[in-house]
């Protein structure tokens, strides 16, 4: 019972394995990787940041209102020493008209008055704006060309993904290829080794003939559980550049001969023009060229004279009762204020920067023009490299198909007893060499393609 349920947990559990296992071609391992990135992720914050940023910067120059309100209670009254000057008038009054009789008014006294009532109560309305600011104007502009410039940096993020994603992939698909040719090695030393110790049982050869093919079997059976380990770090390796989870089953669609019959070595032209906006470092080099030209125009706007314009509206209410119908009611006021600011002298700071601008404008060119000899030499080789693979592949596939027919006939003559094993194991060393060789050029050959789509920027 015990081993039932034991066997019922396994089925299951490889079922669900079968299950979770996930097809992946080229392409889609591409557009995973894009889904999953976080770099991605990352841009497409930064991205968000920079609109944000746009909108921060374009709120300099708009209108903006702000209402204020201001309640305060004077529980101690501010208090004023005012000189007691109209006593001593009246008294001359009357001096003068004989209504009293003249004397002596002593020193002038003073008195303490206040002023201010027990509640105090100030509302208003305030509005500006920026009518003009040529740096403003310019820096506005700069800010949206920031926001195309980091939208661009997605694609150079993407162009890194699909060269990532496509090696890794054709890494695994390159070892398949491999363990394809030994698996089929395996099969044909399994049938000579029986034949071998039939053969030898008949008294037809000796011990030795058997062993030599025995060790010929272990050589590559050694060599395939290298390569199964190498396939596991190539998987894991297309994984990590698919941000794909490392204990989830993947299996890959595309196999060699369908990328191999896509490379059409007549489509390649060794003196085509090279468009090098294709390539999405071309875009940032552009970018980045055309937001220090926005700076360097921004610094030297700035001497222009920048305008605004305020206006207001604004009530108080002074009483001991606020509630009061007999104190004096709202107190409107009123203003509106032009002002013109104009830049005089600056101690040569304006002059500095447009001189370090300017210097940042020519060394982004001599970048620019460095960037794209550098993409101009990339391509040509890439192209060489292509039509040398293509080469190499083609004589590969031709000594391959000798040595294979050596190694038939050899086999052949060892079977009918007119061939010794020694012959049989040079024939088989030089086949394996030789289908390594074609492996390698396959490898070459897809490398250089992909090598020559990435200094396109097609890939």
């Amino acid at each position: 019972m015990h081993c039932r349920y034991l066997f019922i947990i396994l089925v299951l559990f490889s079922c669900n394995s079968l299950l979770s296992q996930v097809n992946f071609s080229i392409d889609e391992a591409i557009e995973y990787a894009y889904k999953e990135s976080d770099v991605l992720k990352i841009n497409a914050l930064e991205i968000q940041e920079a609109a944000a940023s746009v909108q921060e910067y374009k709120a300099i120059g708009m209108p903006k209102v702000d209402a204020n309100f201001n309640y305060q209670y004077n529980f101690l009254k501010n208090k004023s020493v005012i000189p007691d000057f109209i006593s001593p008038t009246v008294y001359g009054v009357l001096f003068e008209e004989s209504l009293l009789e003249e004397k002596d008014l002593g020193p002038l006294t003073s008195n303490e008055i206040s002023f201010a009532t027990n509640n105090f109560i100030s509302l208003g309305v305030e509005a500006s704006s920026l009518l003009f600011d040529g740096s403003f104007l310019s820096g506005l502009k700069a800010a949206r060309v920031y926001k195309d410039f980091i939208a661009k940096s997605e694609n150079t993020s993407k162009q890194e993904i699909r060269t990532q994603v496509t090696k890794a992939y054709l890494g695994v698909l390159i070892v398949d290829e491999n363990l394809k040719i030994l698996d089929k090695n395996l099969e044909n030393l399994a049938k000579v080794l029986r034949e071998s110790k039939a053969f030898y049982e008949a008294g037809f050869v000796e011990s030795i003939d058997v062993s030599r093919i025995e060790l010929s079997q272990e050589n590559v059976s050694s060599e395939k559980k290298k390569l199964l380990q190498l396939r596991d770090l190539n998987i894991s390796l297309l994984k990590f550049q698919m941000n794909y989870l490392e204990e989830d089953a993947i299996s890959l669609t595309d196999n060699i001969d369908d990328i191999i019959n896509k490379i059409n070595i007549e489509e390649i032209d060794l003196f085509s023009d090279i468009d090098y906006n294709n390539r999405a470092e071309y875009d940032q080099i552009l970018g980045a060229q055309e937001l220090n030209k926005l700076d360097l125009e921004r610094i030297e706007r700035g001497k222009l004279p920048s305008v605004t314009a305020r206006a207001g509206l604004s009530g108080t209410l002074q009483r001991d009762n606020v509630f009061s119908g007999t104190e004096p009611g709202l107190l409107p006021a009123a203003y509106a204020a032009l002002g013109v600011n104009l830049p005089i002298y600056d101690g040569n700071e304006r002059s500095a920067q447009t001189q370090i601008r300017k210097i940042n404008i020519e060394k982004a060119e001599i970048e620019r023009i460095q960037f794209e000899k550098s993409v101009a030499l990339q391509v040509r080789n890439a192209r060489v490299g292509v039509l040398n693979a293509k080469e190499n592949i083609t004589n590969a596939k031709k000594t391959l198909a000798i040595i294979e027919d050596i190694y038939n006939k050899t086999n052949i003559k060892y079977r009918e007893g007119v061939g010794s094993s020694i012959e049989l194991t040079q024939a088989e060393s030089q086949l394996y060499q030789e289908q390594s060789k074609y492996i390698n050029a396959l490898y070459e050959l897809i490398l250089a393609k992909t090598e020559l789509d990435i200094a396109l920027g097609t890939l």
